[in-house]
């Protein structure tokens, strides 16, 4: 099976739903939810920013399954007392920095349209579509 390697602040960034920037993530950590969703769902595309939390409610349970020792990390423990900046490398230390992160089945992600599921979300806007046509 193909896995790829997270740091802990890409997994905790979604078991917590606190997001934890990584090193080279620092001045973007939404980069961080997106790597990590990207590849667990198998979309090198990219997901559209609003189908991001329902992403990361169906890779939640696979994270969690796979590293049962990181369900007892709440997000106090990662933002309260100290902060993040004093809790994160306290956390790296006992939990370890990197795992090896191995994607959903298939079948556990729904692959819905974009624009159907902004529909759902807010039925109340109207979508604009906009098509190029070649003269």
């Amino acid at each position: 099976m193909v896995t790829q390697r997270f740091h802990l602040g890409h997994i905790l960034s979604i078991t917590t739903e606190i997001l934890c920037p990584v090193p080279g993530n620092e001045d973007y950590p939404m980069r961080t939810v997106r790597e990590i969703l990207n590849f667990m769902a198998n979309e090198p595309d990219g997901f559209q920013t609003f189908v991001l939390p329902r992403i990361g409610d169906e890779c939640r349970p696979y994270l969690l399954e796979q590293f049962p020792q990181l369900a007892a990390i709440s997000a106090q423990d990662i933002t309260g007392g100290e902060g993040f900046e004093k809790n994160m490398p306290k956390l790296v230390a006992q939990y370890g920095e990197y795992f090896d992160v191995r994607p959903i089945h298939p079948e556990d992600h729904q692959d819905i349209d974009p624009q159907v599921e902004l529909a759902m979300l807010a039925p109340h806007l109207e979508i604009i579509t906009i098509e190029e046509h070649e003269e």
